[in-house]
């Protein structure tokens, strides 16, 4: 009787075989690896190479010029945790804090991009990212876990910078030249722009002080700063399409009450023409400060002394090297680690395509031993 009949495959036709499946698994790794290098690029800060593709720019400024009460020394680092989690996939998140020097009154602590959502997965409001497990049941990029990992640095150093409270009494906050600073930046571009300022909203420069004048009158800061153009320049223009959140803390005897709370909105509302939204934390205690007012004399801006002009520049100036200098380091490791990162990936796809091809060779062989088995057992019968 006649069994079920067999295909034996000759001995070229099993080399032809053997070299195929590497050959196939090669083929599949070269796609696979063309696939991603045509995939849109992005730099160090996971943000992409073209500006026009963000999906929008978010700027957090916090105030650490002033004390946080001490219960209350997290809320920079739970806030901008909250703005981040808001922000939508593929924006860009620029964190400051005011510097304490009026030619750079502002320091960059962070810049990064919000990563794209993997395909088929759903960003809700409230939904964050680095949560485990994630809200959406998706497995985590690589992409993601970077962002997650400088994400969270950010939040800690906020919250190391907060438990460190400023030298009293308080010196200088220059919050009306860092929000200029911030509009020329924003300027110029499109999409969505968002502004986050945690502070009291009180500035503290020599030539305008909440806390040292008693009148908050928008149109005395207009006047007061029109005489500060021929000096610094007039303000930029605001962006048009800026929305702008003021976590306000309010401060016990000084805009707690009605009165000063109501004059301090006012004020800020005409600054921002009513494009801005306050969302009021818990007061606060008040602090000391420093009279600036009597450091510049009470006379016409080219009157103003020269040595105290250029030792304002030099500081500046040096600020600006020492800045310039922290970020070149900065960028040489982030680039150092990212080259060992791809090198890393390209050293594990190697050994996962080896690891197939071995695999793929042991079932060849298990096979044509099965068989070999087989046709010797059939010739043993016969």
């Amino acid at each position: 009787m006649l069994g079920p009949r067999r295909v034996h495959d000759s001995p070229r036709s099993g080399r032809r075989l053997r070299f195929a499946v590497p050959v196939l698994l090669a083929a599949a790794g070269a796609t696979f690896l063309g696939l991603s290098e045509s995939a849109p690029e992005f730099d160090d800060d996971l943000c992409p190479e073209a500006a026009g593709d963000l999906a929008g720019r978010t700027v957090a400024l916090f105030d650490l010029r002033k004390p946080l009460d001490e219960g209350q020394r997290s809320l920079p680092a739970q806030l901008l945790l909250r703005i981040a989690t808001a922000l939508p996939p593929g924006a860009e998140l620029r964190a400051h804090i005011l510097s304490g020097h009026t030619a750079e009154p502002r320091t960059l602590l962070e810049r990064l991009c919000k990563p794209p959502l993997q395909a088929g997965t759903a960003d809700g409001p409230a939904a964050d990212i680095c949560a485990t497990p994630s809200p959406s049941g998706a497995g985590r990029t690589p992409e993601t876990d970077r962002y997650c990992t400088r994400r969270n640095a950010l939040a800690a150093r906020l919250e190391r910078l907060a438990a460190r409270p400023p030298a009293a009494p308080v010196t200088d906050a220059y919050l009306i030249e860092a929000l200029e600073d911030i509009s020329a930046d924003l300027s110029g571009g499109t999409g969505p722009i968002t502004l986050y300022v945690l502070s009291d909203m009180l500035q503290h420069a020599p030539w305008y002080s909440h806390l040292e004048l008693a009148d908050w009158d928008p149109r005395r800061f207009t006047t007061l700063r029109d005489a500060q153009t021929a000096l610094v320049g007039p303000p930029p223009p605001r962006p048009a399409n800026l929305r702008t959140t003021l976590f306000w803390i309010p401060r016990r005897g000084l805009t707690a009450e009605a009165e000063p709370a109501g004059a301090l909105r006012a004020f800020w509302q005409a600054y921002f023409a009513a494009g801005v939204t306050v969302d009021v934390q818990a007061v606060m205690e008040a602090y000391a400060f420093a009279p600036r007012k009597a450091e510049v004399p009470e006379v016409t801006v080219g009157a103003f002394d020269g040595a105290w002009l250029e030792a304002g520049r030099a500081r500046a100036a040096e600020l600006r090297r020492r800045l310039e200098a922290e970020n070149a380091a900065l960028a040489e490791a982030r680039q150092r680690a990212l080259a060992e990162r791809r090198a890393n990936d390209r050293s594990a796809q190697q050994r996962k395509a080896e690891g197939d091809r071995v695999e793929a060779l042991r079932t060849e062989v298990a096979r044509r031993r099965a068989e070999l088995a087989q046709t010797g057992g059939a010739a043993g019968d016969t």
